[in-house]
């Protein structure tokens, strides 16, 4: 490989470390600063390998998993998801709702009917689905709706409770809806 020259700006702390190291070692500014790129891209390189080999590694351990799992990771996940499917239908069961002889539902919060109707407020990707099917939001805009809007979810919204901060949401009757 032949030597090119070229000209560079450093800024003057790196030019003063360059200088400081040639006079340590007792080579050129050219030799120093070769030295130091070499000893970068060598770091660099192996910092990279490194890498590769861990990913490399941990392909090898999800397919020896996937190999011995026989199709068993597919079902558990199924089995979890009709089990989350299940505790929410019973849940929808247990709330308390609005009676038309007049006992009153429990009111919940934002957070809460977020929850109640199926989604997490935790999980960003999270959302929930209007009655009608049209709309589908995360707790970031659910928590900002208006009244009409809460409606579409099947909500009453009480904007005088939200005011006191008290829990300000609840099922609608049906006949409301």
């Amino acid at each position: 490989m032949s030597d090119r020259s070229i000209t560079i700006q450093l800024p003057e702390e790196l030019l003063t470390y360059i200088d400081t190291q040639a006079q340590l070692t007792r080579t050129s500014r050219t030799e120093t600063i070769v030295r130091l790129l070499q000893c970068a891209m060598d770091k660099s390189t192996a910092d990279v390998e490194g890498i590769m080999a861990r990913i490399d590694a941990l392909e090898r351990q999800v397919a020896e998993w996937v190999a011995c799992s026989d199709g068993k990771v597919i079902e558990e996940l199924q089995a979890r998801v009709s089990a989350l499917e299940r505790k929410r239908a019973i849940d929808v069961k247990n709330t308390t709702t609005p009676d038309p002889r007049g006992s009153e539902a429990e009111w919940m919060t934002v957070k809460e009917a977020f929850i109640w109707l199926g989604g997490d407020p935790h999980d960003p990707s999270s959302g929930v689905t209007s009655l009608d099917g049209r709309r589908s939001i995360g707790f970031h805009r659910f928590r900002v709706l208006k009244a009409a809007d809460y409606r579409a979810f099947g909500l009453e919204f009480q904007s005088d409770r939200r005011r006191k901060q008290q829990p300000c949401l609840r099922p609608l009757l049906s006949s409301n809806k």
